[in-house]
């Protein structure tokens, strides 16, 4: 007995679906602030930055958008909607979730370091985006990119505290910074798992600025700038 053409279509379809559902994987990625390697203790540990500035960290915030997947074979996964706050202070948002990645090998892992202009243009959102975090200047009507705070005696400022609030969205004062990892270079290869951790060394921030000549950075400009360009390179990945 010959089985209908129809009946055979459809168990071809039915499979293939089966199989492309099975070849989704959710990635979670653990993002770890440390300093010089360190894990990162807010308000009650003392680091010592290259200029041998003595501080201590009250508040760190920042944004990691636009996250990109690149395989091995050269397609992206590219996630949607994609801007997260990182909160020290909130051990929940230190957690990204990745969803429906396909399985593979994953070369690098690329993603910005801020809110991209179109966001920034188009007025306070909700959700991370929401101006209630503290990360949105209504003045200039952007966002806040990177927010570090604390306290160093090598400050001249009121209560000896240093504050960098990183914002900046239109040319040439565009502080957004985009970052791309290379994954294949792991001792193991190669990323094909569910599990990925970049630690977020905020010793970067400070180099080349000494406390004592710079005690913050609040509006758009060329030390924004700089301490953009430290910040780019605080992030390094691992995984097993």
């Amino acid at each position: 007995m010959k089985t209908p053409k129809k009946i055979l279509t459809g168990l071809v379809v039915l499979f293939a679906s089966l199989g492309f559902a099975q070849s989704k994987r959710d990635i979670a990625i653990h993002v770890n602030p440390v300093f010089n390697g360190e894990k990162l203790v807010l308000e009650t540990k003392k680091y010592v930055s290259p200029a041998n500035d003595t501080m201590q960290f009250e508040r760190l915030r920042f944004y990691l958008s636009s996250f990109e997947l690149v395989f091995n074979d050269g397609t992206i996964y590219k996630e949607k909607n994609s801007y997260h706050l990182i909160d020290a202070e909130e051990i929940n948002t230190l957690k990204i979730n990745l969803k429906d990645v396909p399985t593979g090998k994953i070369a690098s892992v690329k993603f910005n370091i801020g809110v991209d202009s179109i966001k920034s243009v188009s007025g306070a959102l909700d959700g991370d985006l929401d101006p209630r975090y503290g990360m949105y200047w209504a003045w200039n009507s952007g966002y806040i990119n990177a927010k570090l705070e604390g306290r160093s005696k090598s400050c001249k400022a009121h209560q000896n505290r240093f504050e960098f609030h990183i914002g900046g969205y239109s040319f040439p004062e565009n502080s957004l910074r985009k970052v791309e990892i290379d994954l294949s270079k792991n001792k193991t290869g190669f990323f094909e798992g569910n599990q990925l951790s970049l630690s977020a060394d905020i010793q970067t921030w400070f180099n080349g600025i000494a406390l004592s000549n710079v005690t913050g950075v609040m509006i758009p400009g060329k030390q924004a700038m700089t301490v953009a360009d430290n910040y780019s390179n605080m992030f390094k990945a691992s995984f097993q």
